[in-house]
């Protein structure tokens, strides 16, 4: 069962990483890509700003909301497993690989969290009236929502900068928890590690 939780802890960091790292490659290559295209959106000709921000925007948007969904997917199960290690199983808290992971991990939650719960539904909302404002023509609020966003961006990236950082930090020592034995000790206390019989008289004879 130990053995089966850290690899479950292990796969689900790999694609909470995954998923923060693609979403920052899609974005390096959609935003430079719409700008170079210089598209004309009929719905927003009202709006005498470039048209590829809200192009490029309204695709983003999906993708920051699917990786939104699997941060707090991975983070949850990645934090309960952990949790189930440690708590259940008996997972070491004093080595430096359950320390290192624990701290990483609260740190990658805490940026998941504020990203899912109040940076990104704040971030959408403020592109969404932006849309709304450009396709009627009220280019001052549009041009208020689209500053505001663009305060809030930052903000944003940090948080993703800081669930990546955090990711890798623990899922390496994870890794590094499962390759030295750390979780031999959580084996042993569910009963998987050892016998509940002893060694036979005869046997330790011969081994003598």
């Amino acid at each position: 069962a130990a053995a089966a939780l850290a690899v479950v802890v292990v796969a689900a960091l790999g694609l909470w990483l995954g998923f923060v790292l693609a979403s920052g490659t899609f974005a390096a290559i959609l935003f430079p890509t719409m700008k170079q295209s210089r598209p004309a959106l009929p719905d927003f000709s009202a709006w005498p700003g470039e048209h590829w921000i809200i192009a490029a925007g309204r695709v983003g948007q999906r993708v920051s909301l699917a990786v939104d969904i699997a941060q707090f997917t991975f983070a949850m199960l990645s934090g309960l497993t952990f949790a189930a290690l440690i708590g259940l199983l008996g997972l070491p808290r004093t080595r430096p690989a359950t320390l290192i992971r624990a701290t990483g991990l609260g740190v990658a939650m805490a940026c998941a969290a504020a990203q899912v719960i109040i940076v990104g539904p704040k971030m959408n909302s403020l592109m969404t009236r932006f849309w709304a404002a450009a396709s009627e023509g009220q280019i001052t609020a549009a041009e208020m929502f689209k500053a505001e966003f663009d305060r809030t961006h930052p903000i944003g990236s940090g948080l993703l900068y800081g669930s990546c950082i955090s990711v890798f930090v623990t899922l390496i020592a994870g890794l590094w928890s499962v390759t030295t034995g750390d979780f031999a000790g959580a084996a042993a206390k569910s009963g998987k590690g050892a016998s509940r019989y002893e060694e036979p008289a005869l046997l330790k004879t011969r081994r003598a």
